[in-house]
């Protein structure tokens, strides 16, 4: 503001010295005055100057009409909202209200009132928050400007102000400059939800990325101990029978061992690849994964998959060969039983492979549990499936036998 003044009271000086006065002014000071670098000199240089020159300066002076003008013109092409303000006291010295005694045109734009000049606030929002009068009645009885940021609830907008006394004391008024900040919050705050939501997504990922790799461990562990098993327990048998069939000239019972060790690696060969893999039908594939492991462990296992159940996918294929597979390992091994059954249907969502026995049963693991691989050797087949959006249900109790449900989305892409 004294930046203006002296520009003001400086273009006053401007046509005196050019007529050739000095007025005391020292040569460095009138070339200051003519070529508009008043804002070097002091207001009491200016108005001496003017004083010699018969020209004193009033006090009204110190608000000329020049002042005035690019005060007015300077808030009312400003961005921000600019208001004056006038505190209403009452008798006994306590703010409660204020009445607009200036706007200009961002004020409408920032806040969504109009025409408020000659208005008080309250009679304008009835219900805003007393913490507003109360904040700029501080500033108007301390002299002391402030700055802060804070929510209008009553207007639905978040402000950060700037508030300083003006003119006299007495007058008790207030200008407010400010901003609202409402989109530039909520932008920020949908950044950081998105940020935490990017986290939290790329944690889940690598969880499950952990998941299918301790998955895919396990399978091929699994893998390798049912192969150990059948080299083992029949090939090595089978061989070591051939051994001594040869040394005693039993051609009848070495060729049967033979054929025994021949069937036995074709047993092994076609589970690790089955043929059928590669067609479509569901059905056939159970039927002849229902012999193989029939063979293999001595089970009967009956299929009911009709012909209308079809796995376009071959990843999704080879995934539910892979874990209808573990599970009749798992009735073999685990569920004192010779008998299984897979079942299978289809719609337009999910399709839905059921295998079940009628053995010992047990205690189904809990969510926990599988997330944490300590399911029984069913943990594998959770993660598994969960990293297809598939789900995995299992029905058990000692003593009832174990019926689990696996489901795949149908039509799944490749994850």
């Amino acid at each position: 503001m004294s930046a203006l003044l002296r520009r003001d009271l400086a273009a006053r000086l401007a046509p005196l010295l050019d007529d050739g006065h000095t007025l005391g002014l020292s040569e460095a000071e009138q070339v200051a005055v003519r070529t508009g670098r008043a804002d070097t000199l002091s207001l009491d240089t200016l108005a001496d100057a003017l004083a010699r020159a018969g020209r004193p300066v009033r006090a009204q002076d110190l608000q000329p009409a020049s002042t005035d003008t690019a005060y007015h013109d300077l808030f009312q092409s400003i961005a921000e909202g600019f208001g004056v303000l006038e505190m209403i006291f009452d008798a006994d010295g306590a703010v409660g209200d204020y009445r607009f005694i200036e706007t200009n045109p961002a004020f409408e734009a920032h806040t969504g009132l109009s025409e408020v000049v000659g208005r008080t606030i309250l009679e304008v929002v009835p219900d805003i928050e007393p913490r507003w009068i109360e904040t700029y009645g501080r500033v108007a009885q301390t002299g002391e400007p402030t700055r802060f940021q804070q929510p209008a609830d009553a207007l639905g907008r978040t402000f950060r102000v700037q508030a300083f006394p003006m003119g006299d004391a007495a007058d008790h008024r207030v200008a407010i400059l400010f901003s609202d900040i409402t989109e530039r919050l909520q932008a920020e705050a949908a950044l950081r939800q998105a940020n935490e939501t990017l986290e939290e997504e790329v944690e889940t990922r690598t969880r499950e990325l952990r998941a299918l790799a301790r998955a895919l461990t396990m399978a091929e562990q699994e893998v390798r101990r049912r192969i150990a098993h059948v080299l083992h327990d029949d090939l090595q048998q089978v061989l070591h029978g051939a051994q001594i069939a040869t040394q005693v000239r039993d051609a009848d019972r070495l060729e049967g061992l033979l054929d025994r060790a021949l069937s036995l690696t074709r047993l092994l060969a076609h589970e690790l690849s089955p043929p059928l893999l590669s067609d479509t039908g569901l059905g056939p594939l159970m039927t002849w994964l229902a012999d193989n492991q029939g063979a293999l462990y001595g089970l009967t296992v009956t299929v009911d998959v009709p012909d209308t159940v079809v796995v376009h996918e071959e990843h999704l294929r080879i995934l539910l060969y892979q874990l209808v597979r573990e599970l009749l390992f798992n009735v073999a091994k685990h569920a004192r039983t010779r008998t299984a059954r897979i079942r299978a249907e289809a719609d337009e969502e999910v399709i839905r492979i059921v295998v079940e026995d009628d053995g010992v049963g047990f205690t189904p693991p809990s969510l926990i549990e599988l997330q944490e691989g300590r399911g029984l050797g069913l943990s594998s087949v959770w993660d598994r499936l969960t990293l297809v959006g598939g789900r995995l249900d299992i029905v058990s109790a000692p003593g009832a036998g174990a019926r689990l449900v696996l489901e795949v989305p149908s039509g799944t892409p490749r994850p």
